[in-house]
């Protein structure tokens, strides 16, 4: 009877975290619908919030670059006008290179700060993600608003 106890002990050691991952989401066979929805209601550990918050940042890079390529493409058209926007068009691909230089340093030096802890890879992609996002509404309302 012992023998039984410690070979039933032995395999719930054993099986129970591969049980355990049979709980989490497989995203390679979820639909973005589906993907969106999971993330949304907020489940699952580290490594599934992580992807969640990944996704975010990809949305917000994206549309930063949509916003960047305008704004480029204004500056390209008004360089037709007047000489003094080449300058413009240059120092302005150079502060986009510059401030992701810079986002990606300030955004380390958060992964840094939370080091010893399992946050820290989650604060990494937020602190992009929001940095990206306030980006790309200043592109947005310096060069493309109208007023």
């Amino acid at each position: 009877m012992k023998s039984i106890r410690i070979t039933l002990c032995v395999f719930a050691l054993l099986f129970t975290p591969i049980l355990a991952l049979a709980d989490e989401p497989s995203f390679d066979s979820m639909t973005n619908i589906q993907i969106e929805q999971y993330c949304a209601a907020g489940n699952g550990g580290t490594r599934e919030i992580e992807y969640c918050a990944n996704r975010e940042f990809q949305k917000a890079d994206r549309k930063l670059n949509v916003t960047y390529n305008q704004a480029l493409a204004l500056i390209k058209a008004n360089s037709a006008i007047s000489p003094m926007d080449k300058s413009m068009r240059h120092k302005f691909v150079k502060a986009q290179k510059l401030w992701i230089s810079f986002r990606d340093a300030e955004c380390s030096a958060h992964y840094t700060y939370y080091i010893d802890g399992t946050i820290r890879g989650l604060m990494f992609i937020s602190c992009k993600t929001q940095l990206t996002e306030q980006r790309e509404k200043d592109l947005r309302e310096f060069y493309l608003s109208t007023n």
